[in-house]
């Protein structure tokens, strides 16, 4: 008997057909002798209408008062899925993050979690029944709601098997798998039956959209097995795991880009070295994401420019940090794409990074910043040009599904 916790995104509840599809899943887990512990998402598309009650009611919405509007779609799906499972004789209980409690800092809208109580769940579990967990959602240290962000049931899903040292994490989505690309860009890209934490890592941070970064950060420390499944097909998914306890390694991972990605351009006439520590500063307490940093002297009177990237969502705040800093001259670039390969083979195959700049210099697109880690090497080009650099880049490393090239494998 093991202990699995299943995680349904938005779309896997997006209507009583869907719902009444997860319940199924959650049945013939527990026919099988299994227990379960489940997470949702809101209902596909609740989330943004509720943004867009919130924008049509003020433009300055208060953050705390945010997370208050945004977490009510998961309230409606986990009780909807515990009645659901009355359908299939499987006993369950509904919980909202104040039940459990899921507790996390006082960062609204991007909170963290600090500690989950199991004593609630593993009661309902020990009595044959079903916990229904509304993912995305937390509770404050003044006892307020608080949210994830994006994605944030993921968080959840795999919060909750760490702290109940759950056999494995299922998480259901409207996709099958990892891919090395975007489908609905490359017609040829693979899914991915294996895949290590921290090739997924890098590819969930870049802008891949199939699973939350911080959820995997969390299987990654805790050693959680993860797997995504389509809620709409049978097939075996792809498997999140340590690299190391792969037998085939790709070199490369996969090609990502995001066109969330804005360049904050400046120059500093004073005191660089001051003004970037208070400016970082300022934009790590504000939970901003920097990237692609560019630095350097324009003139010999020690003005110096200074360029990095953000993500679209923190534009505003990052802004209004700049305004408080008095730095009133700068400008906005957000016709901008970073596009990322990813893979271990990186770190030990130079040839691999020289592709990347071969392949874009043939179709002549010109690059406007760089940024690397270990197994990661990132450009920003003219968003005019993502299409071409994506589906460009991926058959040149021989990511293509009709491309049996052995060369960009490694055995373990």
């Amino acid at each position: 008997m093991a202990l699995i916790v299943q995680k349904f995104g938005g779309t896997s509840v997006a209507g009583i057909p869907q719902i009444q599809n997860a319940a199924r899943r959650i049945a013939y887990e527990c026919k099988r002798g299994h227990k379960v512990v489940a997470v949702v998402s809101a209902m596909a598309g609740m989330t943004d209408q509720l943004l867009n009650y919130i924008q049509a009611t003020t433009p300055t919405p208060n953050p705390q008062e945010i997370d208050v509007v945004l977490a009510s779609g998961e309230q409606v799906t986990c009780g909807l899925l515990a009645l659901a499972l009355q359908n299939f004789n499987i006993s369950a209980r509904s919980y909202l993050a104040w039940q459990i409690p899921l507790e996390t800092d006082d960062t609204y809208t991007k909170a963290r979690v600090k500690e989950i109580p199991t004593h609630a769940i593993e009661k309902t579990l020990n009595s044959n029944s079903v916990p229904i967990i509304a993912g995305f959602q937390g509770i404050g240290s003044e006892k307020r709601l608080t949210t994830f962000g994006r994605g944030g049931s993921d968080v959840t899903a795999v919060a909750l098997a760490a702290v109940l040292k759950a056999d494995r994490c299922d998480l259901y989505k409207d996709v099958s798998g990892i891919y090395t690309a975007d489908p609905r860009i490359v017609e040829q890209a693979r899914k991915l039956d294996q895949v290590g934490y921290k090739s997924m890592l890098e590819l969930a941070s870049l802008g891949s959209k199939v699973i939350q970064h911080r959820a995997v950060e969390l299987a990654m420390g805790y050693k959680i097995p993860l797997r995504i499944f389509s809620s709409f097909e049978e097939s075996i998914g792809t498997q999140i795991m340590d690299e190391e306890q792969m037998i085939e390694r790709p070199l490369i991972s996969g090609i990502v880009a995001n066109k969330q990605e804005v360049r904050i351009s400046l120059e500093i006439p004073l005191e660089p070295a001051k003004t970037m520590a208070l400016l970082f500063d300022s934009l790590a307490e504000a939970h901003i994401g920097v990237d692609m940093i560019q630095h350097a002297k324009i003139s010999d009177g020690h003005a110096f420019s200074l360029s990095f990237t953000i993500n679209q969502s923190d534009l505003q705040t990052c802004v209004q940090i700049l305004r408080d800093k008095n730095i009133i001259t700068y400008s906005v670039d957000e016709k901008l794409t970073k596009i990322s390969v990813v893979g271990v083979g990186l770190r030990s195959h130079s040839h691999l990074t020289s592709i990347l700049f071969q392949t874009l210099a043939t179709k002549n697109i010109e690059l406007f910043g760089i940024s690397t880690s270990e197994i990661r090497i990132s450009v920003l080009i003219d968003q005019d040009f993502t299409e071409l650099a994506v589906r460009t880049l991926h058959h040149a490393y021989g990511l293509d599904h009709n491309v049996s090239t052995p060369h960009l494998y490694a055995i373990a």
